[in-house]
């Protein structure tokens, strides 16, 4: 489903193979047979993801004058800051961002579930797929480099795999 999600939508596929960094080395060590096994399965992965790693190839070697910079801050500073700058999300994202994250980095340590620290791990690295963002509007400003959405994804995900694994917890606890 990686390469599918890399087809589907570029960044979105990115940050997905991303976060199951986390995933598969959990999933790693548990498994006899997991380097065998993902070894067999990187021919579907390229064959479903062929349209994305094209675009990704493309995107890549594209030669980027000042007119396309200029047209990328254009989009990140007036047409969606509130999607692109850390500075327009409101204060009350950032707390539950930490909030969601903390909880998640807590569900990993106390949980012996597998299933929930895997989850929970790839929620983590969805918050740092935010710091990354965080880390180069720090660093280059409020410029063409956050087109890629960097606080779109943990918004989407941190909550939603939260919420799952509160109700698992406290299904696992009760």
């Amino acid at each position: 489903f990686a390469g599918l999600a890399l087809s589907f939508h570029l960044l979105v596929g990115v940050y997905n193979l991303f976060c199951l960094i986390p995933v598969f080395t959990l999933q790693q060590r548990e498994t006899k047979n997991f380097l065998i096994n993902t070894i067999k399965s990187f021919p579907i992965f390229l064959i479903a993801g062929s349209v994305g790693i094209y675009g990704i190839l493309y995107q890549l070697t594209l030669v980027s004058d000042d007119l396309s910079r200029m047209g990328w801050d254009i989009y990140v500073n007036i047409r969606v800051p509130h999607h692109t700058l850390p500075t327009h999300l409101p204060v009350e994202i950032w707390i539950k961002f930490i909030i969601f994250t903390l909880l998640n980095l807590f569900f990993f340590i106390k949980s012996e579930k597998k299933a929930m620290k895997m989850l929970s791990s790839y929620a983590i690295f969805s918050s740092v797929v935010s710091l990354i963002g965080l880390l180069i509007f720090l660093v280059w400003g409020p410029g063409h480099h956050l087109k890629y959405y960097f606080f779109r994804f943990g918004s989407i995900m941190l909550p939603l795999i939260t919420f799952l694994n509160i109700i698992s917890f406290t299904i696992e606890k009760f």
